[in-house]
Formats: C-alpha cells, structure tokens, sequence
C-alpha cells in the first residue's frame, strides 16, 4: 500500500529498481537552472552521494524547465541531464520537463535553413539563446540531432498520483498551468505538440496574470508546482494558498547572484511531508 505511482507522459508505473520495488522514495523538484551549472552540479552531486549512502531509498530528481539559457553552463548541463535520464551518469534517477526556453530553442533549431538559422525569438538578448546557440554548434552533427530529439521528447507536464501532506496529488508544468489542463490531460503530450497546439504551449508560456476573470490555476484539491517567473519571495519560493501553487522559479535567470536562494522540493513519501531546501549560489544549503 505504500508504493506510490507516478503519471509521465500518460503513463502509470511503479519506480523499480534491480527489478525490486522500491517502496522508500525522495522525489527531489527544482526549477529554471538557466545555465547556472554552481548550482545544478553541486545539486546532482548531493544528490548522487545521497542515493548511495540511503541504498534502500530511490533518490528521483525532476527539472521543471528552462535549464537552458541566460547562464554559461547552459549546453553542459542539457548535456549532463541527457546522459543521466538515459541513466549513463550518476546514481540517481533523472526526469526533465519542457520549458518555454527548451520550446524556443527547438523551434529555433527546427527553423533552420541549410544550417543557418533565422531571426526567431530565442536568439533575442533578452531571451539569453546566444551563448547556447554558440556552444551547441561546437557538437558534431549526430550530437545534435540527439539533443533536438531530446529536445522534442520532453513532457509538458506530470502528475504524481498519491496524497502527501494533505494533498491528493502533486502537478508540476513550467508556467502558469491555463484552464487546458483541466481540459485536456497534458500528461500526454511533450514539446513537440507544443509546437503544434497554441493551448499546449500555453502551459509553457503563460502567467497568472495572462488568465481571464475566474480562470482559476489550481487544479482539483492537486498542489501545482511552478517555475517561469521569479516569485520575489524571501526564501526563493512563493506558495498560494487560495490556489494551492507553489512557484519555486529563484531567479537563476538574473545576473545579481549575491542574494540568490534557489528552492528545491523534496517529497518525502516515506514520512509523508513535503519539504524545502534552499541553495545559495554555489549550490550550498542555506535553509531546509
């Protein structure tokens, strides 16, 4: 009865590890890395150290978009999270989920002609594209077609089914989730529709504050884990309660990082609470 199962992509199976169900899991969620690799690697390696000193636990980590962009390590750190979702890095589980910067740079690479690319939104300065433009066009042709296919196979949005904390589930989409995903189940969907489907990519791109009158973002008693926008919260995290989401965007995109505070979400389906743990800039625990 403690096994907790998981939604991805529409699909419903249990975490198995060496063919063992593992009932002990610590599902750990961060959000809008940018290419800030102090942080993300100093995260992975905590991570890494972790499932190896807690065997009978299953370390998972999710990124809810936008690892890319704004920040030098941009390409090594799609690179890195590649290699661990394929499982030929470290020791722990990795999922990543479609962000409006990811949507951006598929479209961009998909828009190419003859290898050149055409003016599009993701290579504006202010959308940050330039340097990771740069660094993907280092990789040999196979690399990239294995990063664009990458690129496209990313899930708009997961459900975890099972209560915590008083929760009935848990749903995590990189923006402001529209009334589409009480229409539609964008569990089965990944980036490529976005590129098809306005509503889909709205997942990805819209803001609270783009809803109409009465369009409410919370989503049937689930708590909605965000990204997208800084939050402005002292901690790094923003929680509404009226709505139940939870925005864990800490402002990696932001060139000021001596007041960073990077949120993660951990899960704890084993004692049945949810908690945070703040990272400063280089990736050292500030709070938990």
């Amino acid at each position: 009865k403690n096994l907790i199962f998981f939604r991805f992509c529409g699909i419903i199976s249990p975490h198995l590890k060496k063919g063992v169900m593992v009932v002990k899991e610590r599902i750990f969620i961060g959000s809008d890395f940018h290419g800030h690799g102090d942080v993300y690697f100093k995260l992975v390696e905590y991570l890494d150290m972790l499932q190896i000193s807690k065997p009978n636990e299953k370390i998972i980590l999710y990124i809810n978009g936008d690892i890319v962009d704004r920040g030098k390590d941009s390409m090594r750190m799609l690179l890195d999270v590649m290699g661990r979702v394929k499982g030929q890095i470290g020791n722990i589980e990795v999922h990543m989920m479609a962000g409006n910067h990811e949507l951006m740079m598929y479209e961009a690479i998909r828009a190419r002609k003859n290898g050149k690319w055409v003016d599009c939104g993701w290579l504006y300065p202010s959308n940050g594209g330039h340097e990771t433009r740069i660094e993907f066009e280092k990789l040999d042709e196979e690399k990239q077609f294995e990063v664009t296919k990458f690129l496209r196979s990313l899930p708009i949005s997961v459900k975890f089914d099972g209560s915590i904390a008083g929760k009935d589930g848990i749903i995590l989409a990189h923006a402001c989730p529209p009334k589409v995903m009480k229409d539609l189940d964008v569990c089965h969907y990944n980036l490529g529709f976005a590129c098809l489907e306005e509503k889909i990519s709205d997942c990805l791109w819209l803001r609270r504050k783009d809803l109409g009158p009465g369009q409410s973002v919370g989503i049937d008693g689930n708590l909605v884990i965000i990204g997208h926008t800084k939050n402005g919260g002292k901690e790094g995290y923003l929680y509404n309660p009226i709505e139940d989401v939870l925005n864990i965007d800490g402002g990696c995109a932001y060139d000021d990082k001596s007041k960073l505070i990077v949120p993660i979400v951990e899960l704890n389906y084993t004692t049945g609470k949810i908690n945070i743990i703040g990272l400063d800039s280089n990736g050292k625990a500030k709070y938990k």
